[in-house]
């Protein structure tokens, strides 16, 4: 146990120190920080600056377009569209770490999960036995990557299976802190990740088909029963009336009808037809495709041994396996792989490592014995060699490193009162746009700015003065543009950092790794008149 929890805990702080603070605008993981930095600034999911004042003027309630991630209210604040559960815990280790505090909090969760998943196993196999679970968990790239980002996923991982954990151990033995845990981590879970629900629904499923739980719970029916779920129920309310526009951003998800697989926002790729087998060839080049297989012939295996104990956590992860038709998320890899990291990832490596460890368990009188061993060696090895390539070349590679620097040295260029308007490709990423961390960690009152008929209705007069930082590759854009004659330069700006090139004008051409490349974006800063 002790060196279970030690070389997790080893883990996580590698993990975590081999990374940098997602927070550049453009995709969940920039909008999460700022809105996890700004509960912690304000004290509230609530807030304003008056560069959203001013452009909420323009386009009064409903989504922020110039700040990815978050809505206006009927009052002119912004709030998140995000899961709340998962920014509380980045601001809380904001406040008492800063930058670095979202880092250490990702880090936390993982011990955790890593933990819950060796306990898991444990249930099953002797400590040797569960090794290969482990060294399957600890080599997989999507843990190792993933705990990079600020992403919700990170949060839901060590809660599901903790929630599982809770479970198996509830039906082992009706104890009442296995059921305290249990509905914690599960009801957390659904202020988390919109699955939650569906996790919530197979588990009560699976307490009221076992006799046992069932009759415990009845024993105390309000203390063990309607009292959490009144708890639910009034936590449920005031999330809803919180994050409404997470739910309305899930509706949206939710509600068109099924159709062939589809990018659904990469540049140019928007409705473009994905190629056949398409998340199966990135399953593969990513060493995971051989765990989905393994797992799949150890559910079959189980359920012709009617072993229905071992099946628990197929049965509560089981609605989740709709990602493998449709993942419902840009294309793009790695990025698409956050789809499975928190649940059939981590439940084909479980019954993957239970299988193998069963085979390794046999005793020498049993039939066969000596071949399952030498196989599950085989199978061990062939799984952790599969892993390595993806896991080594991205072990220490830093997304952004080097960007937030200079972000900071930027900022530093303009005042508390001059309204800065950024160019999307900026940074010649859109999912890499410097204006959230201008705005959150160096108060300046940076927006992401893309309409230039905006310029024409925008109220200026609370700003000394306003400024507009764009690439050199639009420079010719903006010139020709209506509000060329308003353009003064007014200096110029370099960025020099890391990134994955994803090979966005033909990103089928091939399924291979993305390159790491040092990108260098130059760029000019020009003076809007305000007329």
């Amino acid at each position: 146990m002790w060196i279970a929890s030690i070389a997790s805990l080893t883990i996580a702080i590698t993990f975590s120190f081999l990374s940098t603070p997602t927070v550049f605008s453009g995709r969940d993981q920039g909008a999460i920080s700022e809105a996890a930095i700004r509960l912690s600034q304000n004290h509230s999911f609530y807030f304003s600056t008056p560069a959203s004042e001013a452009f909420f003027k323009l386009h009064e309630k409903g989504r922020a377009l110039n700040f990815p991630g978050f809505y206006y209210t009927q009052e002119g604040h912004l709030v998140t569209q995000f899961p709340l559960v998962y920014i509380t815990w980045l601001a809380l280790f904001f406040s008492l770490f800063g930058i670095s505090g979202f880092m250490i909090a990702n880090a936390v969760l993982l011990y955790f999960f890593l933990m819950s998943f060796y306990l898991l196993t444990r249930l099953f196999l002797d400590s040797w036995a569960a090794l290969p679970s482990m060294l399957f968990v600890t080599t997989s790239f999507i843990f190792m990557w993933f705990a990079k980002f600020t992403l919700s996923e990170n949060m839901a991982l060590p809660l599901l299976w903790l929630a599982i954990l809770s479970l198996m151990l509830f039906l082992q033995n009706q104890r009442r802190l296995h059921l305290i845990v249990l509905i914690s981590s599960i009801l957390l879970l659904c202020f988390t990740r919109i699955e939650g629900y569906a996790f919530l629904t197979f588990s009560l499923i699976v307490v009221f088909c076992h006799k046992d739980t069932r009759d415990y719970i009845k024993e105390k029916l309000f203390y063990r029963f309607f009292l959490p779920a009144a708890i639910f129920f009034s936590a449920f309310i005031v999330n809803m009336i919180i994050d409404v526009n997470f739910f309305r951003e899930m509706a949206k998800a939710l509600l068109p009808s099924v159709k062939m697989p589809q990018a659904q926002y990469l540049g140019n790729l928007k409705n473009a037809a994905l190629p056949d087998f398409y998340t199966f060839k990135i399953f593969f080049i990513y060493g995971l495709l051989g765990f989905f297989i393994l797992g799949g012939i150890s559910i079959v295996i189980y359920i012709f041994k009617k072993q229905y104990y071992k099946l628990v956590p197929l049965i509560v992860i089981l609605p989740t396996f709709l990602y493998l038709f449709d993942s419902n998320i840009s294309p793009d890899h790695p990025w698409m792989l956050r789809r499975y990291m928190f649940s059939l990832m981590p439940l084909a490596i479980f019954y993957s490592g239970i299988l193998i460890g069963d085979w390794l368990e046999k005793k020498p009188n049993e039939k066969n014995a000596g071949n399952y061993k030498i196989w599950a060696l085989i199978i061990s090895i062939a799984l952790i060699i599969g892993n390595l390539p993806a896991f080594f070349n991205f072990l220490t590679f830093i997304d952004n490193k080097d960007l937030l620097k200079q972000t900071e040295k930027l900022s530093q260029r303009f005042s508390n009162k001059d309204l800065i308007l950024v160019d999307q490709l900026a940074t010649n990423d859109g999912w890499s746009m410097i204006s959230g961390p201008m705005g959150s960690l160096y108060g300046k009152n940076a927006v992401y700015f893309f309409n230039t008929q905006d310029l024409n209705k925008l109220d200026m007069s609370n700003f000394d003065n306003v400024y507009l930082i764009i690439p050199d590759e639009q420079v010719n854009i903006y010139m020709s543009s209506v509000i060329s004659k308003r353009l003064t330069p007014a200096g110029e700006y370099e960025f020099i950092f890391s990134k994955l090139d994803m090979d966005k004008d033909e990103p089928f051409k091939s399924i291979r790794f993305p390159e790491k490349e040092r990108f260098i974006v130059k760029g000019k800063i020009f003076k809007i008149s305000k007329q």
